[in-house]
Formats: C-alpha cells, structure tokens, sequence
C-alpha cells in the first residue's frame, strides 16, 4: 500500500512538472505570435520544409516593393537601434555625458546640414581631390600620357584611406599560438560585384547604369567645380575603367600565405610585377603605412597575403591597362567612397543608381538615416545607449545564460566517441580558457572615452571631419602592431549589433546593441531567449573548434590534407586520428549544403548552388549551436517545473515547437534576386533558407517534435553532426 501511494505521488509530481501548461500573453508573446501569423504558411508541413512553413509568406509581403532590396529579422533589430540612437543625438534636454558625446551631436547636426542643404559638399570633395594630385577625369581635355602616373598616386595617401582599390594593409590575426598581430595585405573590397556573364543582357545593362552614375557624378563636379567637360574624353576613359575593374573581379580565390615581405615581393614581381607599368614596392608601401608609429619594418617582417591568386594575376592587369586609366580608377575609388559626405545631390545620386541595380533602396534618402549611417564617435555614443537601454541586470542574465551553455558544451565534448583523450583534454581546456564578453566593456566611462578621441581633429568641413576620423580609427588600429594582444579589449562597440568568436583571443563577444527583443528579452518567455540568444552563443562557442579556419581549397580530398597538414604544422587542438574523424563529419556537411541551390538563379547563375566547403564553418556552428541550445532549454524546463509556455492563437503548438519555431522564424527575409545571388557568391553563410532546413534536419529531436515520418524532407536517414 505504501509502494502504490509513493507510485501514485510520483506520477502526479512527473504530470505537474511535465504538463504544466502557461498561456503567454505579454507583450513579448503577442509580438511573437503576430510575426508568426504573418510569416507562415501553415499548408505547408513542417516535416517537408520548415523554413518554407515559417517564412513562406516573406515573398508575398515585400515582393513587388522598391523600398528595399533585403529585409530580415535583424533589419528590425538595427530599425530599433537607428531610432534609439537618433533619439541620442537629438536629445537636447539632457546635458551630454561626455565631452565626446557633445561632439557626436554636433558632428551629425553638421551632417544634416550638409546633406540637407548640400551646403560645401561638392566644393570640399574637390578640394581633397586636388589635395591628392588631381584626377585626370576632371580636365577639360585629354593630358600627354605620363609614365607611370598611377605610381605616383601610391605615395600619397588615395591607399592610406579606405576605398583603396588595388590593395587592403591591416593587422590581424598572426598564427594561433601568438599573442602579437601581424601585417595584412589583401585583395580589395571591389564596388562592382563579379560578372558571371559579362555578355548577357542584365549584365550589360548594370555596366551601362555604372558609367551613366560615373559620368553624372564627374559632369556635377566639374560643373560646381567651374570646369567644362571633355564629355568625348570622359566617356572613354569611363570606359577604360570600368574594364579595368571588371578585370580585378574575374581573379577568383586563392589561398593566403605567411611569409616575409621580401618574399612576397618575389612572387609578385615573379608574375609580372618587375615590369616598370606594374611595379609595386612593398616594402616602401608598407613602412609609408606605418612610418608615424616609429616602427623599424624591414624587408624580414613576416606579413599574412589573402588571396595570392589576386596578386599573382595583378600584375598582368595592371602592365595591359593605360597609366592613366589606373590613376582614374584609384581616383574615382576614392570619390566614391566619399560621396555619402558630399552633400544632397551626389547621394541623390548614389542610391538612384543603387536602387536601379540592386532593386531597392530609398531614391534620395537623405537627412537623419543617411547622417545615422555615417561615421561618428562611436565609443561615445554607446556609452549613452548602453546607459539608457541596457541595465546591468540584463548583462547579468546574458552572462548567467551563457555559463550554462558552456557546462553544457563541455559535458558534450567529454562525451564525443571520436575524440581521443588529448584532443578532448586540450578542447576542454580551450573552452574553459574562452573569454566571455557581454554588452559592453567595464571599462567604458566617459573620462576614458574623451582620452581615446584626445587626438581627433575636426575639420573646416564635413567631409574632412569624416575623412579625419577614418584616417584616426584606422592609424589608432595600425598603432597596435607591436603590442601584445590584449585578450580584455573588446573588437566590437556595444552599438555594433553582433555576436562573434575571435580565435585570436579565444573570447566570444555578445553586443548590448543585439540583446534586444526579439533576440533578447529579459521579461518574455524563455523560450525566446534560449532559442535565440541562446542558440546564437552556442553557434559562436562551436566556432572556437572549427577545424577548417585555415583552409582555402576546393575539393574533398584537398580539404582534407589541407586540414591534417595545416594544424599539424601550427600545433592545433587534434591529433592526426581526431583531424581525420572531423574531416570525415565535415564531408557530410559538404555534400549536404552543396546540392541546396536557389531555383530562380539557375537561368542566370553559373553557381547556383551553396558552396558546401566555403559555408562549412558556418554550417557545423548552426547545426551544433541549435543542438547545445534545445539540450539547454530542456535542461532549464526540467530544473523550472517544465512549464509548457503556449501562445494565444497557438494554443496548440508546445514550448518544444516553439523553440524550433522562433529560430526559423528568426532566419525570414525577403532579399530581391540580385541580391541572393550576390550573397550566395560572396557570402560564408549558407543563405537563410538552407541553414533551417540544414540544422532542423540535422537535429535528432526536431522529428519527435513534429511527429516527423522517417525519411521525411526534414527527417533524413543521414544526419550531419560533429557531437556524435
């Protein structure tokens, strides 16, 4: 009798805390269930495609629409943020923070004024071009060639600011067991995107918008600028440059080498570069880049190439293309990079020839988000936010949460079969090692911050003020070459909207500016939070043990090698068994995201497919991250009462389906064609739509939770997973 009453206790006390059913009806959970309302396709099974169930409704809301080009779930996330900030720094009851603070203000009432009224915008942009030695678009007629013009644009500073076009010099990222950075050099972010088809009708007429937007920007400089236009002149040499651009984007790839830059010099000059039209002195660019610091760079230092293919083939292109057509391009780079500081007319300009090509985009926006946009005194601006938006009481809920994903990744790498003993030791201690950032740095007080801009000049105008501050953000990072990786110092402002690992530091970085609703709420159901919030640390923790960080290559086979040799050599986390266990589990995930492709782009598109290898990192993470998440928040039910939090209107869909759920839903977007395809080209995400469907049917829990039928679209036989 005794036994049958503890019996019957037990099952009341599993039935309480199991099927505790709560109607969530906050303000949080009515957002939640609106989203899902309009989103959804609720025809569509979830078993079949889930993405497509949870976001199949994107395309008909925004389909037909020139206000944008993409449009996603973090797009309201920066909304919010835009609006918070301009309530920041229109504020003018409250008496600035900061002396910085006071800047900021002042600098984007400048900006409003500039680009209101378009007061000094084309004036001051062609007085930094003059500053530059002149571009040869602008005259009036045709000048004698001169040997070797472009040259002479290196040695001042068109490479020093950014928008450079034929190079990138940072610092970054040394090898793995060092703590100092070290020189970067790589292939240029290119403003044309890369032609597939350079033949094909759409192409020719994105070429043919590119030198109409060309020829208006230098016709109204000229014009404020009091000189007459060579319309015959321009117009060839605008054509000269557009093929010397489109040259620049057919180099695809190629992998990145450490060596010294007296070896770098001989593979560049090996391929061209000793010819006088394509001379390039390293060295002499290099120590230009970095003379003001004092720092001895000989032709020894060791630097890090991106891209080698890039600089193997520049030369080439640059010895077949007319001096003056490359000084016009460095040039022209340059302005264009500026032109968002340059007053009404040019950004008029700008998003009309944006909106022409790229399907979206507001025809002259202007004032408060073009000036919201712009550079400002960052630092400045976050403390003031993170003061008011961000309470100490939400880092320490985020910081709660995150303890708890890590005990539970480690619980999950103790238990991987494939590991063996030391690989699993030395991963356990690099994940204890992790260091943890959340919201902001403690050590952002206004005092601190006015020291940081001390040096910060301000211009006679707009455009120089920007300028200014670019040329002091860059030099302030280039300063750090020499000292020691500081692993306390945050690499993203608390403004910027972002979650990120750093393997240089072994830290992850979670913004106060994403810990907003819907990734974050402090007040809503956890649910939300665990499956965002929670899922997105997760994703980032996974990335502190990719294997492929290091690789650049293209076939299996190759990747393989590549990864057994690579970390052999730089002393990584796996032995040779453990590396050849983890290219195994990588090959599924290969062959998984390499048959997704996106229907539409396969008339138009040599590569409409994902790039399994490409994408791999990101791929793994989503997967493992969802994983470790739902074992989380089951964890959290079982220890909270298993409360089964339902939402009105979905009364019938359990906390389980809404954690799956609220992650697709997160991942929605509407993006216009030529948009996707740029992004599948340039992109290490797998697009949205595949990273569901890749990590629901990648996850072993996801088919109980829908009732899923074996070998279901979303119930593979063959499931991709790094943690078994």
């Amino acid at each position: 009798m005794y036994q049958f009453v503890i019996f019957l206790l037990l099952i009341v006390f599993i039935v309480v805390t199991v099927c505790r059913v709560e109607i969530c009806a906050t303000e949080s959970c009515r957002m939640i269930s609106n989203d899902f309302k309009m989103g959804m396709k609720s025809s569509i099974n979830p078993c079949d495609d889930f993405y497509e169930r949870m976001c199949g409704a994107w395309k008909e809301m925004y389909t037909g629409s020139n206000a944008v080009s993409y449009v996603d779930t973090y797009s309201f996330l920066q909304r919010n943020l835009n609006f918070r900030i301009l309530d920041i720094l229109k504020d003018k009851s409250a008496s600035a923070s900061s002396k910085s603070l006071s800047e900021a203000k002042e600098l984007y009432k400048t900006c409003k004024l500039a680009s209101i009224v378009n007061k000094d915008g084309p004036k001051s942009l062609l007085a930094q071009i003059e500053k530059r030695g002149g571009w040869p678009l602008l005259s009036s007629k045709l000048i004698s060639p001169a040997k070797n013009i472009w040259q002479n644009y290196l040695k001042v500073d068109y490479h020093f600011l950014l928008g450079n076009p034929l190079f990138n010099i940072d610092i970054g990222q040394r090898l793995q067991s060092s703590r100092t950075p070290m020189i970067i050099i790589k292939q240029p972010d290119l403003f044309f995107s890369e032609t597939n088809d350079k033949e094909s009708q759409d192409q020719r007429d994105k070429i043919k918008s590119y030198g109409i937007y060309i020829l208006d920007v230098v016709s109204y400089i000229n014009k404020k600028g009091g000189k007459c236009n060579n319309n015959k002149y321009i117009k060839e040499e605008i054509g000269k440059m557009i093929q010397f651009e489109l040259k620049l984007t057919e180099i695809r790839g190629g992998e990145f080498m450490v060596l010294q830059i007296q070896d770098f010099q001989k593979i560049y000059d090996e391929n061209g570069g000793n010819h006088p039209s394509a001379e390039i002195n390293w060295l002499e660019i290099i120590q230009f880049q970095f003379k003001q610091f004092g720092f001895n760079i000989e032709s020894s230092e060791m630097i890090k190439v991106f891209n080698m293919q890039f600089f193997r083939q520049l030369p080439t292109i640059l010895e077949a293309a007319d001096s003056h057509t490359i000084a016009n391009y460095i040039a022209w780079s340059f302005v264009r990079s500026k032109i968002s500081f340059s007053g009404r007319t040019l950004i008029s300009k700008k998003n009309e020839y944006e909106q022409k090509i790229y399907g979206g985009g507001v025809v002259g926006d202007q004032g408060e988000m073009t000036c919201l946009k712009n550079p400002n005194l960052e630092k400045a601006i976050s403390l003031e936010y993170v003061k008011r938006y961000f309470p100490d009481s939400n880092k320490r809920k985020v910081t709660e949460l995150m303890n708890y994903i890590f005990k539970v990744y480690e619980d999950a790498l103790k238990n991987i079969a494939w590991l063996d003993p030391k690989s699993r030791e030395n991963s356990v201690e690099k994940l204890r090692d992790v260091k943890k950032f959340v919201g902001y740095p403690n050590s952002y007080t206004s005092d601190a911050i006015d020291d940081y801009y001390k040096n910060l000049k301000f211009g006679a105008n707009y455009l120089e003020t920007i300028i200014n501050l670019q040329e002091f953000e860059y030099l302030t990072k280039l300063s750090k070459l020499r000292e020691t990786i500081n692993r306390s110092e945050w690499i993203f402002e608390p403004l910027k909207i972002a979650a990120h690992y750093n393997s240089l530091t072994n830290s992850i970085t979670v913004t106060a500016a994403l810990l907003q609703f819907p990734v974050f709420d402090p007040d809503g159901p956890e649910v939300l939070n665990y499956a965002m919030i929670g899922y997105t640390i997760a994703h980032e923790v996974a990335h502190a043990f990719d294997l492929n960080e290091l690789t650049y290559v293209y076939t299996e086979e190759v990747f393989i090698a590549r990864t057994l040799g690579e970390k052999r050599k730089l002393g990584m986390l796996c032995s040779m068994e453990t590396c050849k266990n983890y290219a195994e589990k990588a090959k599924c995930f290969i062959q998984q995201y390499g048959q997704y492709f996106i229907p539409q782009l396969a008339k138009d598109s040599n590569i409409p497919k994902v790039d399994g290898l490409k994408t791999l990192g990101e791929n793994i993470a989503d997967s493992t991250g969802l994983q470790i998440a739902y074992y989380v928040f089951k964890e959290y039910q079982k220890q909270n009462g298993g409360i089964d939090v339902r939402l009105v209107g979905f009364e019938n869909i359990t906390s389980d389906q809404l954690f799956f759920m609220i992650h697709a839903n997160s991942k929605c977007y509407y993006a216009t064609l030529e948009e996707r395809r740029l992004k599948l080209q340039k992109e290490t995400h797998a697009p949205p739509e595949f990273r569901v469907r890749g990590s629901v049917s990648n996850h072993r829990d996801f088919p109980k939770v829908f009732n899923c039928k074996p070998d279901a679209p979303m119930n593979p036989s063959n499931k991709c997973s790094i943690l078994v």
